[in-house]
Formats: structure tokens, sequence, C-alpha cells
């Protein structure tokens, strides 16, 4: 077992000074730990401020070239290093030290190769530009209108005004699946109507409106399922799952108002 172990911190001497040629800051992090491990005595090498800058500048923007590296010099060997301490072990008798300080090699391995992954991923996470800020919800609401107007080819009159604050992305973008489903709806069910959108902002909440002036429907029939069709009728659950309320009124030759309110009146 002590010629395997000496071919190993050798192998892992080569894969460190490959580490410290190229820099990379978590090669250094999981090779040259587990190197140090293998043999205690080794003295610690010093590295130049500039050199750990220089490496903390690459890893805040990581190209693939950079990663595959990372990958290979490290991991990857670090894996590779765990696979021939398990065949150590194979072939080890069951109740020997051989076989028992090869697990505890391959053990320390792969948690070096742990660490060493989550280094990777904390640098590509450090490296991923920022989300851009979604668009106001009155500008969204603008586009959807025009979108579905297009479509349609039917006139939406538009008003809505800017919002004092915006709700929160999720929040938002429930909403905004029901203005599109609420305007859908009356473009393809009230031929010839005036299809109005509204939106304000009201004691604190956010008030949606859509209306028609056409022929509108018996309610009842929201509770009737139909194959295929769950759009309308998914609205109210999907609404007061975020805290919203949602009313509809309509009937036989009355047209159509519905109006979406969040928060709830009570909770604002």
């Amino acid at each position: 077992m002590s010629a395997s172990l000496h071919a190993t911190a050798s192998q892992f001497d080569d894969v460190c000074a490959r580490s410290d040629r190229c820099g990379d800051h978590w090669e250094r992090i999981g090779c040259r730990q587990f190197a140090r491990k293998l043999r205690p005595r080794r003295p610690r090498r010093v590295v130049p401020k500039s050199r750990v800058h220089h490496a903390e500048k690459r890893h805040a923007s990581p190209d693939c070239a950079d990663l595959a590296k990372s990958l290979h010099d490290d991991l990857a060997q670090l894996l590779s290093f765990a696979l021939i301490q398990i065949d150590t072990a194979q072939g080890a008798p069951a109740t020997g030290d051989v076989r028992n300080a090869a697990l505890r090699h391959v053990r320390q391995l792969v948690k070096d190769a742990l660490h060493t992954t989550r280094g990777v991923i904390a640098g590509l996470l450090d490296a991923a530009p920022a989300a851009p800020p979604a668009p106001a919800l009155a500008a969204q609401c603008l586009r959807i209108a025009e979108a579905i107007g297009r479509q349609s080819r039917r006139p939406i009159h538009i008003d809505c005004a800017p919002l004092p604050a915006e709700p929160p992305p999720a929040v938002a973008q429930v909403l905004l699946r029901a203005v599109r489903e609420l305007l859908a709806n009356a473009c393809k069910h009230a031929p010839g109507a005036r299809v109005a959108l509204t939106l304000r902002a009201v004691d604190g909440g956010i008030v949606f409106t859509v209306a028609d002036d056409g022929p509108g429907f018996d309610p009842s029939a929201l509770h009737r399922p139909v194959r295929g069709h769950c759009g309308l009728r998914e609205l109210p659950a999907a609404l007061h799952r975020i805290g919203a309320d949602f009313t509809l009124e309509t009937g036989p030759g009355l047209g159509v108002r519905a109006r979406i309110g969040w928060p709830r009146a009570e909770a604002r």
C-alpha cells in the first residue's frame, strides 16, 4: 500500500504543478489540499499576491477554455484517483489495512471533488450576468393587447396607467396571463364588440378591467367542463393563489366585464 500511496502523491505533485502554472483558484483548493494530506511535510509554496489577483479576476469571468481546463486538471483528476483507490480496495482482502486505507482515501478524494465542484459552480454564478429588470406592468399589458389585436384583427382600447409600485415577478406573471386570456376570449367570442382594457392603481393595490359590449354568456357555463378548454375556467383558482380577487359580470345580451384586484381588498 505504501508504494501505491507514493505513486498517488507523485501524480498529485504533477497536478499541483499544472495548477500552479495556470493559476486557477479552485485548482489550488482541490489538488494541493489533497496533496498536503498525502504528504504533510511538503513545503508550502507562497503565491504572489499578483498571481492571486489574476486568478480571482479570471474567475470573475471564466470562459469555456478556463472551465474545461479546471474540470480536466482538477475534478477529472480527483475522480480518476478515486477510481484507482476503489480498484485497490476491491483487490485487497475484505478485512485488511490496505482496503481500509484505500477507502479512506476514496472518501477524501470525493470530498475534495465535491469542494472543487462547488467552487466551479460559485465561479459560474458570480460570472453570470444579472437578469435585466422586467418591463413595467403597464408596458407589458400594452404589448399583450397590441399582440392580440394584431392576431385577431380587432381594435382593443387600452388605458393602462403607470403604477407607483410594481408587483413581484411571480404575481405579475399570473396577472398578465389572466389579462391575456380575458382579452383573447373577448376578441374570439364578441365579434364586432368594443373591447377595452384598463389598469389602475387603487387604494394601494392594482385593478385590471377587461370589458366588452358583446353578446355576453351564461356565467354558469364556466362550471361545466369542456374537453380541451381550461383557460378561463382556471383563472379564479390561479388568481386566488396569488391573493387576487376575480369578479365576472355577464349574462346573455349583457356583454362581459371582468375585474381583477391585487391584493385582495381585505389585505390592503
